[in-house]
This record gives structure tokens, sequence and C-alpha cells, in this order.
């Protein structure tokens, strides 16, 4: 993300700036873990599964990795990946 970003010349610092809390998007994908580039981004966990989890969980990270592309903070690549 971080090379892709660069090269198509989007800022997303400005676009943060600008539209703070204007957007939610939903993921339905494996799960979510609750890590730190997401810490204050979810906002809500559903499990359609037959486990019927109630805290965030995904085992299999693919939902994690979505997740992190669309609302990664980058919190512990300092900033590089967000």
């Amino acid at each position: 993300m971080y090379r892709v970003r660069h090269q198509i010349g989007y800022d997303m610092h400005f676009f943060c700036r600008e539209n703070p809390n204007k957007y939610a998007v939903a993921v339905v994908d494996s799960g979510v873990y609750r890590h730190p580039d997401l810490k204050e981004q979810v906002i809500a966990f559903s499990d359609f599964s037959d486990e019927k989890y109630a805290e965030c969980v995904d085992y299999f990270g693919h939902g994690t990795h979505v997740a992190g592309c669309l609302c990664g903070k980058g919190t512990l690549s300092k900033a590089r990946y967000h």
C-alpha cells in the first residue's frame, strides 16, 4: 500500500483531515483481530459463522489484512503503512 499510494499520488493525510468522520465501511470477511493499527477504527463486530464469537477474532487473517488496508492507522510501522 505504501508504494501504490505514492505511485498514484494519493495523500491520505489530506483526505482524513478534510473528512475525518464522514465514512464508514463494512468488511464481511474472516473476522478482524484487535490489532494496534485498528484501535478505535473497528466500531462493531458481528460473527455470522456457526461459532458465534462475541469478541473480535480472525483465525485466517484475511479480514484483518483487508481492514488494515482500508483503515489501518500505521501505529506499528510509525505511519509508513496506513
